[in-house]
C-alpha cells in the first residue's frame, strides 16, 4: 500500500486512508492473535478433559472387571455348594436305599 503511494503524487488525506488501514489490519490480526490464543487455552482445557475422561474410563473398566471376577467367584461357589449338596442328598439316599435293604433282608432272616 505505501509502495502504491510512494509512485504518484498523493493527498494527505490518502496517506491518512492507508495508515488508517493498516492500523485497522493490525487491530484485526491482534484480535485474530487473541482468538489464537483463546482457542489454543481451549484446546488444552479439552485436551485435559479428555485425559481425565480416559482416566475415568480407565478405572471404570478396571471396576467392572473386579465385578465380574467377583460374580465369577461367587457363581463358582454357588455351584460347588450346589454340587456339594447334591452329592450329600444322594449319599443320604443311597445310605437310606441300603438302611432299608438291611431291614429288609433282616425280616426275611427272621421270617425263616
Amino acid at each position: 500500500m505505501y509502495k502504491e503511494l510512494c509512485s504518484r503524487l498523493v493527498l494527505v488525506k490518502d496517506i491518512d486512508e492507508v495508515t488508517l488501514d493498516v492500523k485497522l489490519m493490525q487491530e484485526a490480526s491482534a484480535e485474530l492473535e487473541k482468538k489464537i490464543e483463546k482457542a489454543k487455552e481451549a484446546r488444552a482445557q479439552a485436551a485435559e478433559a479428555v485425559e481425565v475422561s480416559r482416566q475415568v474410563h480407565r478405572d471404570a473398566v478396571r471396576m467392572r472387571e473386579k465385578f465380574m471376577e467377583l460374580v465369577r467367584t461367587v457363581d463358582e461357589e454357588r455351584a460347588a455348594e450346589l454340587l456339594r449338596m447334591e452329592d450329600l442328598e444322594m449319599e443320604e439316599a443311597a445310605g437310606s436305599r441300603y438302611a432299608g435293604a438291611q431291614v429288609q433282608s433282616n425280616d426275611f432272616a427272621f421270617d425263616e
